[in-house]
């Protein structure tokens, strides 16, 4: 993948994204001034996956809300194949929210298929 011109100013188009600035013509305005060359089309482009981020960031945000901690627990522990696909969707927004949780996640899978497979001997590595 190759740099894009719009590379070197995302950093301030992201912080000033985050103090709440939506109108893509300023930021374009404001980074040209800067010295960026490329188009306010681009500039745009670039936004559009800003804005994408925003409304997916809101809905696994909701999605974990709405569990319990023991709930969550459970679902955690649960096989992976037996859950329907809310379910799964509900556990990668939970894996996706925390490599802590994901690395305990796995953990669990592990050391149930260990259990269920009778494999007590993997308990002393």
């Amino acid at each position: 993948m190759r740099d894009s011109p719009f590379d070197q100013f995302a950093p301030y188009v992201l912080a000033r994204w985050k103090a709440g600035e939506r109108n893509g013509l300023a930021l374009w305005r404001e980074i040209q001034e800067q010295g960026y060359a490329g188009s306010a089309r681009s500039v745009y482009t670039d936004l559009a996956i800003l804005k994408q981020a925003e409304v997916e960031a809101p809905a696994s945000s909701q999605r974990i809300q709405k569990y319990s901690p023991t709930a969550a627990v459970w679902l955690l522990m649960r096989d992976r194949q037996r859950l329907d696909e809310v379910k799964r969707e509900d556990l990668t927004a939970f894996c996706q929210a925390s490599t802590a949780l994901k690395k305990a996640s796995d953990l669990v899978q592990d050391f149930v298929l260990m259990v269920q497979k009778r494999e007590g001997y993997r308990l002393d590595a």
